[in-house]
């Protein structure tokens, strides 16, 4: 089976706030995650000197975001290169039929829900593979390069649903 390769919240969170994401609702929205979660890595993140905080706004706007440092940074490049390599991993497991159910995703790459938003964050994750990874489809319901023939849609039906909207203004 080889190396599992996984990364830990540490480094999604790193990986997010240096694709921008500023504050622990954003990062845990992108991942995800609970938002406890986040501010929890966060604090320890700081510790380690990866991120700071700074306060941005002001009067009643004010609020925390963070930051990388520069070995927060540097750090972030490395994990750029993790990513890349489970990407390719997963798509050569797919390929391979290695992973043919969702069991079979999370068997192999735990903390797979903040990996594939991850993943399409940095444009890594071929999209007509989400399907099967997100919703652990066994294959893709239909082809997407196939072209849908007029012989498909109900024109009379499609008719009567933009019936609905004559007259309404925008």
């Amino acid at each position: 089976m080889g190396i599992t390769l996984t990364l830990s919240l540490d480094d999604a969170v790193i990986l997010a706030i240096s694709q921008g994401a500023k504050s622990a609702k954003d990062i845990a929205q992108i991942l995800n995650v609970d938002e406890n979660e986040v501010e929890k890595t966060i604090e320890k993140l700081k510790a380690l000197g990866y991120i700071v905080e700074k306060e941005e706004g002001f009067w009643i706007f004010k609020h925390r975001a963070y930051y990388l440092t520069k070995k927060g940074f540097e750090k972030a490049e490395e994990l750029k290169q993790k990513l890349e390599e489970i990407a390719k991993s997963i798509m050569d497991k797919v390929k391979e039929g290695e992973i043919k159910s969702r069991e079979d995703l999370y068997a192999l790459y735990p903390g797979i829900d903040y990996l594939i938003p991850l993943l399409l964050m940095f444009n890594l994750l071929d999209l007509s593979l989400l399907p099967f990874l997100a919703l652990g489809l066994s294959e893709p319901e239909q082809d997407m390069t196939e072209d849908v023939s007029a012989g498909d849609v109900d024109l009379d039906e499609a008719d009567e649903y933009y019936e609905d909207f004559d007259g309404v203004e925008l």
